[in-house]
């Protein structure tokens, strides 16, 4: 997937949108490294788009599950006279912009689709982030659609979820979206509120709000559980996943900046197949182990990729940790 990135993204409308502080306190926090559940969801887009246009075979995906969405928008697309459009950047305003993974029109109706290869569920229900590629695709190619369908795609989290909705109802929903995407950057000062949302916010790190729940979690890390009274209790049953995703970017803000006493080793990497040449589909079908046991040379179809950055006191020896990338 390639371009530039939207000042007010379409994949993070659901936090702007339910956030909008999140948006200016975004541009004081550090830059979000990637990781490996990113780089594998960026890699099976791409094999699908190549499957789409017919660079590839299905069949040559490494990645399981891709073909309910494939075939869902192979589906769409190849009824006479539809339209499609994979990974094709699309412009709402000149702020918010983005890349659907596919767009199909057909006749007055128009399907977008996204592909989430993650754990966590989606909701094509009012879901900003369709609802804003939709628009950009009635804008940037000057569709004049009656019907929207929205499909989300996890083939890790139940299948594909749609939903349909009428062009008066989307209409409205979208203006919503507009109005309160200039509210926001007309307000430096505007409220940040914590939730759900805050998972994937490049600032949750050095939000205060998100500080607050910490705290709170904190103190009653130190308490007797049985001296908790019933709201507080409830309280963390319902925050326990926020409260354990502030303490892991908290980490990832200490790797970019280790404190005192800490320094950032690399982890072990690990050997995958190489997605930019051909692998046989028989050695695909094996593991790396499995491939090498049965005389196969894997030194030019295989590439290493790197481990993970890990914080670790300096009294611990680094060599624990080489770099095999």
């Amino acid at each position: 997937m390639s371009g530039t990135h939207a000042e007010l993204s379409p994949s993070g409308s659901a936090r702007w949108l339910a956030c909008p502080g999140s948006y200016w306190l975004s541009k004081e926090a550090p830059p979000q490294p990637s990781s490996a559940a990113a780089d594998e969801g960026t890699d099976a887009h791409d094999w699908a788009a190549k499957v789409l246009l017919g660079e590839v075979d299905i069949f040559d995906v490494p990645y399981a599950g891709v073909d309910i969405y494939t075939t869902r928008v192979q589906q769409a697309s190849e009824r006479k006279g539809a339209l499609l459009w994979v990974e094709k950047r699309v412009h709402l305003t000149e702020q918010i912009h983005g890349t659907p993974d596919a767009v199909v029109s057909h006749k007055k109706v128009l399907d977008v689709f996204d592909l989430k290869y993650g754990y966590n569920k989606d909701e094509a229900r009012d879901n900003s982030q369709l609802m804003i590629y939709a628009a950009g695709a009635i804008q940037e190619y000057g569709l004049k659609p009656t019907k929207i369908n929205m499909h989300i795609a996890q083939p890790r989290a139940g299948g594909i979820r749609s939903v349909q909705m009428p062009i008066k109802l989307f209409n409205a929903r979208v203006g919503t979206i507009l109005d309160a995407a200039d509210k926001l950057l007309a307000n430096p000062d505007s409220p940040r509120r914590a939730g759900d949302h805050c998972q994937y916010c490049p600032a949750a790190a050095i939000c205060p709000e998100r500080a607050t729940e910490a705290r709170i979690a904190a103190d009653m890390a130190f308490r007797d559980v049985r001296d908790i009274d019933e709201d507080t209790m409830l309280w963390a049953i319902e925050n326990k996943k926020r409260i354990i995703d502030w303490f892991e970017q908290l980490n990832t803000f200490a790797i970019d900046k280790p404190p005192r006493g800490y320094a950032v080793v690399q982890g072990q990497g690990r050997r995958v197949w190489r997605t930019d040449i051909e692998v046989p589909m028989i050695l695909k079908a094996m593991t790396l182990s499995e491939a090498e046991k049965a005389g196969h040379n894997l030194d030019e179809l295989t590439v290493k990729k790197p481990g993970p950055l890990t914080l670790v006191k300096k009294e611990v020896d680094p060599n624990q940790f080489p770099d095999l990338t």
